[in-house]
C-alpha cells in the first residue's frame, strides 16, 4: 500500500511538471512574435524569483535578456511533501491503539497516523512437535508485530498396523481371530475370522421304494458332525384307473388303481361336475330408479343363480313455466317423468329493484334519528331507513378538580353541536408510599417499631414491628486494655484494645469484656503456661451470641498499623493453645482481641468484674483501670 501511494504521487508529478513546461514554451513563442512586429526583437528567458517548497508556491518571470523587460509573472505551485515510509512504532502490542509517523524528505516535515487496534498479524502455522500414534502434536505461530505465540495441538495420526497374522485358529463352528500391531507403538487390532464351515463327504446310501423314504448320510471331513439328506419315496407304477363312485354336479367321484411294484391300491378323487343350467327367466321387472332381477335353474339339483338387469331410467317431458318472474318473485320451471310420474322444478331468480337516489326527510342530530327513502323505478316499491342519531361531539376535557390521594376530582367537556355538558369523575390517585421511618429502633432480641406514609399527604400507611437478624445488629465487643486509640491517633475507633502479656511467665487471669457503651457482657480467660497461652470467652447470659473472633498477637506497638487493625481478619482460634516460641525473647507480647456479637442489654445479669493485679507493674496497664466503667 505504501509503494502504490508513493508512486500515485510521483505521477501526478511528472503530469503536472509537464503541463508547466508546455505551457511555457507557448508562451515564449507568442512572445518572440510580438517582439519582431515592434521592430526590437526581445531574447526572453525564464528566470526563477522564489523556487518552490512543500508548502509555499515559489514565483518565476519571463525577462528579455537585453532590456530586462519582465513580459509576465508566473507562480510556481508548492512542490508538496515528499514523504518517505512510516516509521513503525516502538511499542508493538497490537492490542493497543499506536502512532506511526513518516518524514519529508525535503523539509523534514512529520506527518502522524493512528493505527487501529485490531487482531494480530499471525504467521502460518509452523510444527513445533510432530504428532505421533500415541501422542498429539503441537503447532505454532507468531504475531509478525508484536511476538505473540499462539500455540494448538495436532491430532494424533493413523497407527502403522503390519500385515494381519492369525492369534487363533477357526474351527467348523467357532471364529477365529486375527491381528495387527503397530509398528511404532505396538498398539494390537483384532478381527475375528469367520468359522470355516462343515466339509460333508457322502458315507452312505439308502435308496427309497414305492412305501418308504430313502437317505443320505455325510460326515465331516474335519470333525465328527453328521448330516442325513432324506430321499422322498418312488412314485407307484400304477395300472389303468377303475370308478369307484361317479361324480356329480353336487359332489366329487372317485377312481382307484392298483401299483404294480407293492401291489398297494391307491384312490384319487374325480372333479364335480357343473351344473347343467335351463335358460334365463325374468323374475322382477326393471324399472326407472329400480333394477330388475333374472334367474337360471340346474336340471339336476335345483340349483339358482342370480343376475340384475339394469334400470330403465325416466322417460322426461319438456321444461314448462308454471309462475311468471317479476322484482318481487322467482320464476318456477317444472319436468315431469312419463313413467313414474316424478316432478323436477327450478327457479329462475327475479330482477333487482331499480331504486331512486336516497330522499333525506329529516336530518339526524345528536341523539336524534332521522329518515330517508327510495322507489324502485319497476314496481313502486318504496323502502325507507332510519338515519342512526349522531354521537356527540366534545371537547377535550376540562378539569375542574384535580384528583389527590385523599379525594377524587372532576372533570367536564362540552359538545361542539349542541352544546350538551358532561361531568365525570377522575380516579382517586394512589398513595405514593416513601421509606420506612424508624419509631423504635429495635434491639437484639427486642423488636423495633417502624412506618410508612404517603410522600404526598403523610398519611401512615403500613405500621409493623420489625425484628431483622442478629447478624445485622451485632456490635464490636473488646477486653479491658490499653485504648489504641492513644498509640495510633488515625484510627476511628475509640474501643479497640491491648492486653499486655509476659510470655515468660505462668500466670491466669480474668478481665471483662465490654461494648461502646461500657456494658460487660463476658469475661475473657487467658492462661499463659509452659509456654502456650489459652484464650477463651465465657458470655454472662445464654442470650449473649459471638459471630465472629479476631485474635493476635503483637511483639511491640510498632507493629500495629492501621492496616493490620481493621483489615486482618484471619488469626488463632479461641480455647486452643498458641504457642509462644515465636515471641520468646521478648519481655512483653501484646493481645489483641475483637468480637463481633449480639446481648439482651435488659437482662440484668451482668456484673462488675474483679481486676487481677497481674500486671500492676507495668505503666501502661494503668489505662485499663482508667477507661473502664461499668
Amino acid at each position: 500500500m505504501k509503494q502504490q501511494a508513493k508512486k500515485q504521487r510521483s505521477c501526478i508529478f511528472r503530469i503536472i511538471k509537464r503541463i508547466f513546461i508546455a505551457t511555457l514554451a507557448a508562451l515564449l513563442a507568442f512572445l518572440l512574435l510580438i517582439g519582431r512586429a515592434e521592430g526590437h526583437t526581445h531574447a526572453y528567458v525564464l528566470e526563477i524569483v522564489n523556487k518552490p517548497t512543500c508548502t509555499q508556491d515559489g514565483l518565476s518571470r519571463i525577462v528579455c535578456s537585453t532590456c530586462s523587460y519582465v513580459l509576465t509573472t508566473d507562480t510556481i505551485p508548492a512542490t508538496g511533501h515528499t514523504y518517505g515510509d512510516y516509521t513503525p512504532p516502538a511499542d508493538n502490542d497490537c492490542t493497543k491503539e499506536r502512532k506511526e509517523k513518516r518524514v519529508c524528505k525535503t523539509c523534514g516535515h512529520e506527518n502522524w497516523r493512528n493505527i487501529a487496534k485490531g487482531e494480530h498479524d499471525f504467521s502460518p502455522w509452523l510444527p513445533k512437535r510432530d504428532p505421533t500414534c500415541a501422542l498429539e502434536g503441537e503447532e505454532q505461530r507468531t504475531c509478525e508485530v508484536c511476538g505473540k505465540t499462539e500455540s494448538r495441538p495436532l491430532q494424533k495420526v493413523a497407527h502403522r498396523y503390519g500385515y494381519p497374522y492369525v492369534i487363533e485358529h477357526p474351527t467348523c463352528t467357532d471364529k477365529g481371530v486375527s491381528g495387527q500391531k503397530c509398528s511404532v507403538c505396538d498398539d494390537i487390532i483384532t478381527e475375528d475370522i469367520a468359522a470355516t464351515g462343515h466339509r460333508y463327504e457322502l458315507k452312505q446310501t439308502v435308496q427309497p421304494d414305492c412305501l418308504t423314504e430313502g437317505k443320505k448320510i455325510y460326515q465331516c471331513s474335519f470333525c465328527p458332525e453328521i448330516k442325513e439328506e432324506i430321499i422322498p419315496p418312488k412314485a407307484h407304477t400304477l395300472g389303468e384307473w377303475t370308478v369307484v363312485t361317479p361324480a356329480t354336479c353336487t359332489k366329487e367321484g372317485e377312481e382307484k388303481s392298483l401299483c404294480g411294484a407293492c401291489n398297494q391300491v391307491v384312490y384319487r378323487e374325480i372333479a364335480q361336475k357343473p351344473h347343467p343350467y335351463g335358460g334365463w327367466q325374468e323374475v322382477q321387472k326393471p324399472f326407472c330408479e329400480t333394477e330388475g332381477k333374472k334367474v337360471k335353474i340346474c336340471t339336476v339339483c335345483g340349483h339358482s343363480v342370480e343376475e340384475s338387469l339394469p334400470k330403465l331410467g325416466h322417460l322426461l317431458t319438456e321444461w314448462k313455466e308454471v309462475q311468471k318472474v317479476s322484482c318481487e318473485q322467482k320464476g318456477i320451471w317444472r319436468q315431469q317423468c312419463t313413467r313414474c310420474q316424478k316432478l323436477w322444478q327450478y327457479e329462475t331468480p327475479g330482477p333487482e329493484h331499480k331504486f331512486t337516489s336516497w330522499m333525506v326527510h329529516s336530518q339526524a342530530f345528536c341523539g336524534v334519528e332521522g329518515l330517508k327513502s327510495h322507489t324502485c323505478q319497476w314496481c313502486g316499491l318504496v323502502e325507507e331507513q332510519i338515519l342512526p342519531a349522531r354521537k356527540h361531539w366534545f371537547y377535550r376535557w376540562e378539569i375542574i378538580t384535580p384528583a389527590t390521594c385523599q379525594f377524587p376530582g372532576e372533570k367536564q367537556r362540552t359538545c361542539r353541536r349542541c352544546g350538551a355538558v358532561e361531568q365525570a369523575e377522575i380516579e382517586q390517585k394512589k398513595h405514593r408510599p416513601g421509606k420506612w421511618e424508624i419509631i423504635k429502633k429495635a434491639r437484639p432480641y427486642h423488636k423495633g417499631i417502624r412506618q410508612k406514609n404517603c410522600k404526598v399527604c403523610g398519611e401512615v400507611l403500613a405500621h409493623e414491628n420489625y425484628l431483622p437478624s442478629l447478624q445485622s445488629m451485632a456490635e464490636m465487643i473488646f477486653p479491658a486494655g490499653i485504648k489504641i486509640k492513644s498509640l495510633l491517633p488515625e484510627s476511628t475507633h475509640q474501643n479497640y484494645t491491648l492486653i499486655p502479656l509476659d510470655p515468660a511467665k505462668d500466670s491466669e487471669f480474668t478481665l471483662p469484656m465490654c461494648n461502646k457503651a461500657s456494658i460487660a457482657v463476658a469475661d475473657v480467660r487467658i492462661a499463659i503456661k509452659n509456654g502456650s497461652v489459652t484464650v477463651s470467652v465465657a458470655p454472662y447470659d445464654d442470650r449473649t451470641v459471638f459471630f465472629k473472633s479476631m485474635l493476635h498477637f503483637y511483639a511491640s506497638l510498632d507493629e500495629l498499623t492501621y492496616k493490620r487493625i481493621h483489615y486482618r481478619y484471619r488469626g488463632y482460634a479461641l480455647d486452643k493453645p498458641i504457642s509462644l516460641k515465636k515471641w520468646a525473647g521478648e519481655k512483653r507480647v501484646y493481645c489483641y482481641l475483637r468480637l463481633e456479637g449480639v446481648f439482651d442489654g435488659d437482662r440484668k445479669v451482668n456484673t462488675r468484674p474483679s481486676f487481677l493485679p497481674f500486671v500492676e507493674n507495668d505503666a501502661k496497664f494503668v489505662q485499663i483501670r482508667d477507661n473502664y466503667t461499668h
